[in-house]
């Protein structure tokens, strides 16, 4: 006996481990791995090696949490997620139109 499940079409589907969406993990993946990449290959110059150390730290934890913002916050007033809504602000900047009420 088989039995019929709803599909639930307003959210994503969890792909990775049950946990995070393919967009998600698009989002924090590549912009985590650049920058661990980045930190271990690249030596600051005329820069002692604590200040070093704390910069890359800094810069990392910024990246990681702009990354998760943009890939889990939830903006249920324009009903998307923060970077989608990133994405379209960006194209009506762009697009130079002036709308009014």
């Amino acid at each position: 006996m088989a039995v019929k499940l709803p599909v639930n079409f307003t959210e994503e589907q969890k792909t990775v481990l049950a946990v995070l969406s393919i967009r998600q993990l698009l989002l924090i993946f590549p912009v985590n791995v650049a920058w661990l990449l980045f930190s271990i290959s690249v030596p600051f110059p005329f820069i002692s090696s604590g200040a070093e150390l704390l910069i890359k730290i800094t810069v990392g934890v910024i990246l990681a949490g702009v990354s998760v913002a943009l890939a889990f916050i939830r903006m249920e007033k324009y009903d998307c997620y923060l970077s989608e809504f990133v994405v379209r602000k960006f194209y009506f900047i762009k697009s130079k139109k002036i709308y009014t009420n």
